[in-house]
């Protein structure tokens, strides 16, 4: 497969771009991070780099669907490639940190936390850090981490006035 993706994006690079799944609007690179196929992603934004920013059915781009699936490998190099494609915020203004508790992936929130820092404190459209998700989806793994290794406000208050 891999000779095969190379010798495609050698005779074509703009095919490697439009290629998308009809219902889903996924692009290869999606596919990739969600497969945790680093070595294809790579050779996809050798090419492609601007696929980082490419959004499928669900408004996620690539760094989204390998954080959610926790694929901690492609994630860092994709966010190598583009920090700025990680800052893109979903529909209700939820980032990657967010998507990362939600789908319990401690593991890729680390990893984000180290590439992005100050990152971890932003709020979505509701006022609510990734601490006030951590705490009310119970996950005390993430609690501990961004409590002890983060910067984030433990008394920050969302727009109900609670805080985490």
């Amino acid at each position: 497969m891999m000779l095969q993706l190379k010798g495609i994006y050698q005779n074509d690079p703009f095919l490697l771009k439009k290629a998308s799944f009809a219902n889903t609007k996924e692009t290869l690179l999606h596919v990739a991070a969600a497969g945790g196929y680093a070595d294809i992603a790579s050779i996809l934004l050798e090419k492609a780099p601007d696929m980082c920013w490419s959004r499928d059915g669900n408004g996620m781009n690539p760094i989204h669907v390998a954080a959610v699936n926790g694929r901690e490998e492609v994630l860092k190099l994709l966010v190598e490639k583009d920090a700025f494609a990680a800052m893109e915020r979903l529909d209700r203004g939820e980032t990657v940190l967010h998507l990362c508790v939600k789908h319990r992936q401690v593991g890729a929130l680390r990893v984000l936390v180290s590439m992005l820092g100050g990152f971890v404190c932003a709020e979505d459209d509701a006022g609510e850090t990734v601490l006030h998700l951590a705490v009310r989806y119970k996950q005390v793994e993430m609690i501990r981490y961004l409590t002890k290794f983060t910067k984030i406000d433990k008394k920050s208050k969302n727009f109900k006035g609670e805080t985490p």
